[in-house]
C-alpha cells in the first residue's frame, strides 16, 4: 500500500476484456446520479471497431460530460492501445502522461470512475498496464468486473491478489440467483475473503476492505459506503 493519500477515484478493471466493464460502470453512474450524486467518468484510452458506439460515448452519456472530457486517446482498431497505436502509426502515451490527463478528475465530485482496458495486466500505455496506472493514481477503490459462472472463483482470486487499494469491489456481472454454480461461487468467495476464515490461504496479506456485489443496487450501496462525503447535484 502506498503511503501517499488516496484519491477519490474508483478504478474499473475486469478479469479480461469483454466482461461488461463499461456496462457496469455506466449503470452504476446512472444509478448514483438518480440518487443525487455527482460522479465523473474517464476512459483515458480506448480502442474500437469502426462505426461502433465507443465506451467513452457511453460513459459520457451516463455522467453528463462531453466525450472529450472522458477520453483523450482513441484507436479505431479493437486491440490493446500500444498494439493499435503501432499498427495505425499513432502515438501511445506513457503511464505518466495518462496520469497527468486524469489529474483532478475527481475534484468537486463524489468520485471519478476511471476505466482501464482489458484486465489488470492488459497493455494500456506504452510503458505499462492497468496495474501501472493504478499505482500512479493511488485510487481509494478498485472495482473488478467478473463473469459469473464457471471460472469465476479463479478469476476473482487472480484479480484480488493482483490489485492493491484500500477497497476492492468484486462485482459478479449478470449474476443469476437461480444458477447453482453461481450461488456456490458467491458463497465460496464470501468465505474466502472473510477475516474469520483461517482455512483459506491468503496470498495477499494487505489490509483492505473487500466487497462482493452481484447487482447495481449493491454496487451503489458499496460506493456510498466507501465515498461517504458525496457531493450532491444542485
Amino acid at each position: 500500500m502506498q503511503n501517499s493519500p488516496t484519491r477519490n477515484i474508483l478504478f474499473v478493471t475486469g478479469e479480461n476484456t469483454e466482461v461488461g466493464k463499461t456496462f457496469v460502470t455506466s449503470a452504476m453512474i446512472n444509478a448514483l446520479r438518480e440518487r443525487g450524486h455527482d460522479v465523473a467518468a474517464r476512459k483515458p484510452l480506448q480502442s474500437y471497431s469502426p462505426g461502433e458506439t465507443t465506451d467513452a460515448e457511453l460513459l459520457a452519456e451516463a455522467s453528463g460530460e462531453p466525450a472529450g472530457a472522458v477520453n483523450k486517446w482513441s484507436y479505431q482498431i479493437p486491440m490493446a492501445p500500444p498494439m493499435a497505436g503501432s499498427l495505425l502509426g499513432e502515438a501511445v502515451p506513457t503511464t505518466e502522461t495518462v496520469a497527468d490527463f486524469l489529474q483532478g478528475c475527481e475534484n468537486d465530485r463524489c468520485f471519478a470512475a476511471v476505466e482501464g482496458v482489458g484486465g489488470p495486466y492488459s497493455p494500456l500505455a506504452i510503458d505499462g498496464d492497468s496495474l501501472s496506472l493504478i499505482g500512479s493514481l493511488n485510487p481509494k477503490t478498485v472495482l473488478a468486473v467478473i463473469r459469473s459462472g464457471l471460472g469465476a472463483i479463479n478469476a476473482a482470486l487472480l484479480c484480488l491478489n493482483a490489485l492493491s487499494a484500500p477497497n476492492i469491489i468484486l462485482h459478479f456481472n449478470r449474476f443469476d440467483q437461480t444458477d447453482l454454480v453461481q450461488k456456490m461461487n458467491l458463497e465460496f468467495m464470501s468465505n474466502a475473503i472473510s477475516a474469520d476464515n483461517g482455512s483459506f490461504p491468503r496470498r495477499n496479506s494487505e489490509e483492505r476492505n473487500v466487497y462482493l456485489t452481484t447487482d447495481i443496487r449493491q454496487l451503489v450501496v458499496a460506493c456510498e459506503n466507501i465515498f461517504p462525503g458525496c457531493h450532491k447535484i444542485n
